[in-house]
């Protein structure tokens, strides 16, 4: 009876660790062209590009804070860590407020405008003639539609 008890522990724990891995991960794929934001873990949250059967290409080494679109555009506000390698216990989104980066991605030229400030961003909206961009859409918690 003892042997059998532990065994079923044993099955429980390592059906909890297989299903839970990558749990609070997801991807949101409802930007305009082939492009994607994934959650990859706490500590990576990328603006990519799919690129066929391998996955997804990175279009730019910054985690991604908040971001909105339009038909044409993606806005990307972003958190430079620059070359920190940051430890798993570190609050990204806390460590890093202050050193937001903006980007301006042209999902039909592939253009990326950026890094830029917050004046910088604004003046390329102007520049680009983009309108209608959608509310920012913060990464945390995850983004309705997000899968």
């Amino acid at each position: 009876m003892r042997r059998l008890l532990c065994f079923l522990v044993l099955c429980v724990g390592m059906m909890f660790c297989l299903t839970s891995c990558g749990i609070s991960d997801w991807s949101y794929e409802l930007l305009p062209g082939d492009y994607e934001i994934w959650r990859v873990n706490s500590h990576c949250i990328v603006l990519g590009r799919q690129n066929g059967e391998s996955g997804l290409s990175h279009v730019m080494d910054t985690y991604v804070y908040a971001f909105c679109y339009n038909q044409r555009f993606i806005g990307i506000h972003g958190l430079d860590t620059g070359d920190d390698d940051v430890s798993a216990d570190v609050d990204i989104r806390q460590a890093y407020k202050n050193h937001a980066v903006y980007f301006l991605v042209d999902t039909q030229t592939h253009g990326v405008y950026g890094p830029l400030t917050w004046e910088g961003y604004a003046e390329m909206l102007v520049m680009q003639q983009v309108e209608g961009m959608c509310d920012w859409i913060e990464t945390f918690p995850k983004p309705d539609g997000a899968v």
